[in-house]
């Protein structure tokens, strides 16, 4: 488990009437490339700002190595060992490497030639321990942008700095430049110093950072593994792309559209576009309309049409189109629900001239993920069916070890050898309830309602997440109200409600996050309320009404299927029941399950 270098939690910051952030926690672990990245005015360099002391937070809470830091000023990040590498250079060209590097820490006014050595030497070292090719006697005019960069990355590290903020330094570098900076950053991660890339840039998570946090609006939306992240999820919960027309551009119509009824292409079930000769659009149908989600958005042609689609496929749809072929595309991602089939037909005239472009699209996000989600069904299957079959062979030595420690306890023992056997027998009984659990849990076949204690239930399931619990440890709080509350249901349908829950929760929270599990019989009602409650990024206001959709997810993760609180309200509905939420963004969630005695 890495130890933290880092932690703010519910950071709160105002610039006058502007709320720049609301609640943001964020950590930041010793040897971690950690990516901070939105929207313009998402509050990444509001964040940046109160980590180094440009601006004071208006309250939350910092911890700095674990001890409480009240707030930061310039002064004292430095003297934490907090440097900052900015967007804008503060490189002197007519000086060297190794003076700019030194540039406002010079040991005298007048710099001996003993100083210029130790200054060099201090700096050759510095660069060879960091992977740095850089001559230090060398005119800074004299280095290319990337190797200017990287000096000012020497800068920061040669104060001893052990936490790296590196504001948003790829947009005047070419990508060979850039691969100099990322090489030294490496070089801070291997030896345990801590780096906080902010970027807009989403090529640079992937090739750069261990992790990423998204800000939007000044909420924290997510923090995930870059390992784990789907592409598609984490572009649209960092980016908002709003296309605007400003006045209505006239278009030629194309001699072949007086050959179409008008009424009838609007009516097609498939999505169709029609582009003009120089890829201007002259008509979108609804169908088309739906399937790419456009709302209110109206792309006056080809290249803002396609803006919602990934880098590859733009180029080579513009491609394919200019090279007047006809081609097809089975699945593109347009957002984190939704794919689609285009196909590209290019029109002529009777004397062979090119007319336009007719694009046909059609919506396959239900079959294709469909298909996927049975795909994973079948192997969740194979796999309970795997565990129980492992759990049988796994019980087997377990009964025979448990009778030894019953014998080894029918002899004279000192009190050492029967503590030791004790705790040996703690233990095994441990292991037991784990595989028991397993078994309960692993059997596919459909069971029928009987009467279950809902309190044990949970308890099992808490036992069944121990190692997501501890790997993240947290802290898990239970108020039952009441032990031994009896209600009827199918197990493993009530299983799967609060396992989805439970881990939901689990990936909302940082690390050292605060979980509360809670029971409480409702008077009158003749009912339970089991509540799973989180501190962690909460739900923003703007997706709260698909939670429940099927498919519809906020996580950047590539497995998650948006599946899971649709089948949470399901069971919960098929025992009678109901599920709700409330959330506060950048503070937390919780859920509640309602379900009859």
């Amino acid at each position: 488990m890495q130890s933290l270098a880092l932690k703010l939690i519910n950071i709160h910051h105002n610039y006058k009437e502007i709320k720049a952030l609301k609640g943001v926690n964020f950590d930041l672990f010793k040897g971690e490339i950690h990516a901070l990245t939105g929207d313009h005015r998402s509050g990444k360099s509001t964040l940046a700002k109160i980590i180094t002391g440009d601006e004071q937070k208006q309250s939350g809470e910092i911890y700095l190595n674990g001890n409480v830091i009240n707030s930061f000023t310039p002064q004292s990040a430095i003297a934490h060992k907090i440097g900052m590498v900015y967007q804008e250079q503060k490189i002197i060209p007519s000086m060297t490497a190794v003076e700019n590097i030194y540039i406002g820490r010079m040991p005298h006014f007048y710099i001996s030639k003993k100083d210029k050595q130790r200054m060099n030497s201090e700096c050759e070292t510095l660069f060879k321990a960091f992977s740095i090719d850089i001559n230090p006697s060398c005119p800074v005019h004299k280095l290319t942008e990337g190797e200017r960069q990287v000096i000012e990355i020497a800068r920061v590290i040669s104060l001893g700095t052990e936490i790296i903020i590196v504001d948003e330094i790829s947009r005047r570098f070419t990508p060979t430049e850039l691969n100099m900076a990322f090489k030294v950053l490496h070089a801070c991660k291997e030896q345990g110093k801590s780096v906080i890339y902010i970027t807009s840039n989403i090529d640079e998570i992937f090739k750069i950072s261990d992790r990423v946090t998204v800000l939007k609006e000044g909420v924290r939306r997510g923090t995930e593994s870059v390992n784990s992240i789907n592409r598609s999820r984490l572009i649209n919960m960092a980016y908002s792309f709003v296309l605007n027309i400003e006045g209505k551009q006239e278009n030629d119509k194309l001699l072949f559209l007086n050959r179409y009824d008008e009424s009838i292409i609007k009516d097609l079930p498939v999505g169709m576009i029609l582009l003009d000769r120089v890829e201007n659009i002259l008509l979108i149908n609804p169908a088309a309309d739906k399937a790419l989600g456009m709302k209110d958005q109206k792309p006056r042609n080809l290249k803002e049409l396609i803006k919602i689609f990934k880098e590859n496929i733009r180029n080579e749809i513009i491609e394919k189109i200019e090279s007047r072929e006809l081609s097809v595309w089975n699945k593109i991602s347009v957002d984190n629900n939704r794919f689609i089939k285009l196909k590209s037909y290019p029109i002529f005239t009777e004397s062979g001239d090119f007319a336009g472009i007719d694009l046909f699209i059609e919506d396959i996000s239900v079959d294709y993920i469909t298909k996927e989600y049975l795909l994973r069904a079948e192997k969740v299957a194979s796999t309970a069916e795997l565990a129980a079959g492992v759990a049988h062979e796994i019980n087997n030595p377990l009964g025979i070890m448990q009778n030894y420690i019953e014998l080894l306890k029918l002899k004279k023992r000192d009190e050492e050898d029967i503590s030791t056997i004790t705790q040996i027998e703690t233990e095994l009984n441990r292991i037991v309830e784990i595989v028991g659990s397993l078994l309960s849990f692993s059997r596919v076949k459909n069971q029928g309602k009987r009467v279950l204690n809902i309190n044990l239930l949970l308890d099992e399931i808490v036992m069944l997440l121990g190692y997501k619990i501890n790997s993240k440890k947290l802290i898990i709080t239970k108020k039952y109200r009441e032990r031994d509350i009896l209600i009827t249901g199918q197990e493993n349908k009530l299983k799967q409600l609060f396992i989805n829950l439970i881990v939901n929760a689990i990936e909302a929270v940082l690390d050292w996050g605060k979980i509360e599990i809670g029971i409480n019989k409702n008077p009158g009602e003749d009912s339970v309320t089991i509540s799973i409650s989180d501190d962690g990024y909460g739900i923003p206001e703007d997706v709260r009404k698909n939670i429940f959709t099927p498919f519809f997810s906020t996580k950047m993760t590539k497995t998650n299927t948006g599946l899971g609180l649709s089948i949470c309200q399901h069971i919960a509905e098929a025992h009678n029941g109901l599920i709700i939420f409330s959330s506060i963004p950048g503070k937390g969630t919780s859920f509640s399950v309602q379900l009859p005695l």
